[in-house]
């Protein structure tokens, strides 16, 4: 049995007809607007719960670690799975690729069920105190983590289904799962964040319901977007003219040696983001105690350089998809040249991005508030890490390349380098010691992404990585 495209729903990356550039934009493209959809929906909420208080904001700001934290684990984990569907398909082995689906329906449902316990149990009850928040705050964003508890399972569900897509070469249809997600996001704001009021359209006066729920209706609407694009992600998963498909009546598996090979090519991502996040959180915890103020700026600053992860984060997944699948069929060259090809387009597009950053950074953040004194301390930031986005972009990209080969432990020590061996401890002293600010966190975070680079650059050209899976 031989693996075959069905009705041009997942993209044939093996033909080597297909041109370099139209290969990887064509999985590219759909990831970038499905980051665009994610950075637009993250662009309206901080902008609907900022223009409630800056204390709402921080509410939400200061739960953005934990979330980032548990999230980012289960991306990790999620790419171990999608990284041997997309090698299995390489080698032409239908049904291991086929087993491991089955072995990633198991893993949401046991990694998804603690997440809900974590969250509703000890993370809601107790995060905001942790986080040495204001007390103020403390009521808001314990509700708003406590919400998000309840459909952690659902949003395990979208990423682990999705990347299982990106792995067939199929970027579209988690593009519609991540575009759904966001539309639900942003209509269930509007409706639940604020009160009934009257809006003017057209120049005419128009009632408009709402709960006012304040920061709480921003997490149930999240919520709700959660269950229907993960619900969405499962029908994609199942549906019969996929690359890669399984009997329905069978749809979950237990195969332990399967597990532990996509966990120990899984795991080390996974921890990758567990530090990059406990990091951020240390960090934020820093910035805490400096007021709401600071902590405000500091998610208004993520949120909006966020906008030069958008085609980036999509050549990363290209590049993870491709090299796999190459390295799979037996061809090496080819997948050093594609990956070369991704690193190159991801920094031509990157420089412009960082460009219109520095230019632009206070009209940026001007979206989210009208408090001038957190527009001016977000703007700072956001153009000292300006000079470190194509740094970023090498980093990112050589990262993904590295992960279809099966290499994942060396960026993961990359990771944990860069955050507890430069980016913690120099916020700490600069913020400590010399009254830093928010400016104590930005530093340090470009000097690690430079260092970060350069280190990952001399990974790739020597080659090693070529030969990961043999070992995974």
């Amino acid at each position: 049995m031989t693996l075959t495209n069905r009705k041009h729903q997942q993209l044939n990356i093996l033909d080597a007809s297909i041109p370099a550039r139209t290969l990887i934009f064509s999985l590219v493209i759909p990831s970038f607007i499905e980051e665009l959809g994610q950075i637009l929906t993250m662009y309206v909420d901080t902008a609907m719960v900022g223009h409630i208080s800056v204390n709402a904001s921080a509410a939400i700001a200061v739960n953005q670690p934990i979330l980032m934290l548990t999230n980012g684990f289960n991306y990790g984990l999620a790419l171990g799975f999608s990284v041997m569907v997309a090698r299995y398909i390489g080698e032409n082995h239908p049904e291991d690729a086929r087993e491991v689906m089955r072995n990633a329906m198991f893993h949401i449902a046991w990694f998804g069920v603690l997440l809900n316990v974590l969250y509703i149990f000890l993370i809601a009850p107790n995060f905001a105190r942790w986080m040495n928040a204001d007390t103020s705050i403390w009521d808001d964003a314990g509700d708003y983590i406590r919400i998000l508890g309840y459909t952690r399972i659902f949003l395990a569900m979208l990423s682990i289904n999705c990347n299982l897509l990106r792995g067939m070469g199929d970027t579209r249809r988690p593009m519609f799962c991540n575009v759904l997600h966001n539309i639900i996001n942003v209509i269930f704001n509007y409706l639940l964040i604020f009160p009934s009021r009257t809006i003017s359209l057209f120049g005419m006066a128009c009632p408009m319901i709402g709960a006012g729920m304040g920061v709480a209706g921003a997490a149930a609407a999240t919520s709700f977007a959660n269950i229907c694009s993960g619900l969405l992600s499962m029908y994609f998963v199942l549906r019969k003219d996929n690359q890669v498909t399984f009997d329905r009546k069978h749809v979950i598996g237990f195969n332990s040696l399967l597990l532990r090979r996509t966990y120990r090519l899984g795991i080390p991502i996974a921890l990758e983001r567990l530090v990059l996040s406990s990091g951020q959180l240390v960090s934020t915890r820093m910035l805490a105690g400096l007021g709401n103020h600071v902590v405000a700026a500091h998610s208004y600053a993520n949120t909006a350089e966020s906008i030069c992860y958008m085609p980036i984060n999509g050549f990363g997944v290209a590049a993870t998809t491709i090299v796999a699948q190459w390295l799979g069929a037996g061809n090496a060259n080819k997948a050093i040249e594609l990956g070369n090809k991704c690193i190159k387009y991801a920094c031509e597009i990157m420089a412009v991005c960082a460009i219109l950053m520095f230019i632009f950074a206070p009209q940026l953040v001007g979206i989210f508030t009208t408090d001038e004194q957190a527009i001016a301390m977000a703007a700072q930031a956001l153009r000292v890490q300006a000079f470190a986005e194509l740094f970023v972009a090498v980093a990112n990209t050589v990262s993904g390349i590295l992960r279809g080969a099966g290499d994942t432990k060396f960026s993961s020590v990359m990771s944990m380098v860069g955050m507890w061996g430069v980016r913690v401890p120099l916020a700490f002293i600069l913020i400590k010691f010399f009254g830093f600010g928010l400016l104590g966190v930005w530093f340090p975070m470009a000097l690690d992404w430079t260092m970060r680079c350069l280190l990952m650059t001399i990974r790739y050209r020597r080659g090693k990585w070529k030969a990961a899976w043999k070992t995974a």
